[in-house]
Formats: structure tokens, sequence, C-alpha cells
């Protein structure tokens, strides 16, 4: 009778392990088709969104970083894709509160016609500006998902994170204390799914 007992608790706990993954996939897949390429709206959508904290800055992006002349002792990284609607409106913002252009880097996604308009605005501060190839795969090697997001990597390293849902979010970048101190949490199902990032990022 146990026996049968706790073959019935092994069956349904077995159901509800399969519901959560098939949950978690469907959330994923809508994150995939469009709907997180838009700043998250809480940190526990942040602590899923680009890298752990702290975490090494991928190889990867570390080379196309250098290749373009870009330090990666202390840096601030800020994402904007040009078919995110509101992310013209925090590159001004962001440009207008510019601190220290020569510890900055902007990734630009999309096609030159399509960044036209944030080159304009951010070429003006004098900061690096990298798009595609090299800013799609600095994204993608991050897991960065939502845009517009900044991050801050000192000596290799990825310290800090945040959705751009103002200045004051790339300002905090620039605290002496990292502003994400506590690490992430990784995934559940150690997945990740990363939005096409080349027109349509």
């Amino acid at each position: 009778m146990i026996a049968i007992f706790l073959g019935i608790e092994l069956v349904w706990l077995l159901v509800l392990s399969i519901a959560l993954v098939a949950v978690i996939r469907y959330v994923g897949a809508l994150q995939a088709a469009g709907a997180g390429l838009t700043a998250g709206q809480g940190n526990a959508l942040l602590d899923t969104d680009g890298p752990w904290i702290p975490s090494p800055l991928p190889d990867r992006a570390a080379s196309a970083f250098r290749a373009h002349g870009v330090q990666v002792d202390d840096l601030v990284a800020t994402f904007f894709s040009p078919t995110c609607g509101s992310c013209l409106e925090r590159a001004e913002q962001v440009a207008a509160a510019l601190i220290d252009p020569a510890r900055n880097v902007f990734l630009v996604t999309g096609d030159v016609e399509s960044a036209k308009d944030f080159s304009r605005i951010l070429a003006a501060t004098g900061v690096p500006i990298l798009t595609n190839p090299d800013a799609q795969n600095i994204v993608k090697s991050l897991d960065i998902r939502s845009t517009p997001f900044t991050f801050r990597v000192i000596g290799g390293q990825v310290v800090a994170k945040a959705f751009v849902r103002g200045p004051g979010d790339y300002l905090r970048m620039f605290d002496p204390g990292p502003p994400d101190a506590e690490p992430s949490v990784p995934a559940v199902d150690g997945q990740r799914l990363v939005a096409n990032a080349e027109p349509g990022r």
C-alpha cells in the first residue's frame, strides 16, 4: 500500500515538473518572438537577462571591444536597438548625462540605415559606437535580450547591469560600489533564449 502511495506521489511530481518546464519554455518562446525586446519592469527579470553578476566578460565580447580599441579595464557599455520604441529617447538622455567618454561604448544593432539616428545623436559624445556585426556578437555573447540595456565591466569582469528606463539607470553604473553586488540566479532550465538582434532586435 505504501509503495502504491509513493508511486502516485512520484507520478504527480513528474507531471508537475513537466508542466513547469512547459511554462518556462513558453515564456522563453515569447521572449524570443519579441516580448523581451523592451526594458524589463523589475529586478527579478534583470536577474535572468544578461550575464550573471559578477561574471567574466566572454572572450568574444572582449575581442570585439579590443578590435575597436575599446579598453575593458573600466567600461560602461550601453545597448540600443533601432526597433525599440523608447531607445532613441533613452539614447538622447544618456548622451546628455554622459560621464567620461573614455570609459564608455555604445552598442547599436540593426542595419546602417535604421541606426543612422542613433549615430547622429551618439557621435556628438565622442564615445565609440559599435554596430553590427560586432554589436550583435557582443549582445548575444552576454545573453542580453532587452534594450535599452547597460552594463559595467571592471578588470574584465561584468560587475553591474541595468535596464535603462531613464538616465539614472545609466548613471548608477558609475557608482563607487557596483549597483548589483548580489550574484544573479541562473536561468531555471539552463537555457536562455536570445532574441535576434539584427534588424528586429
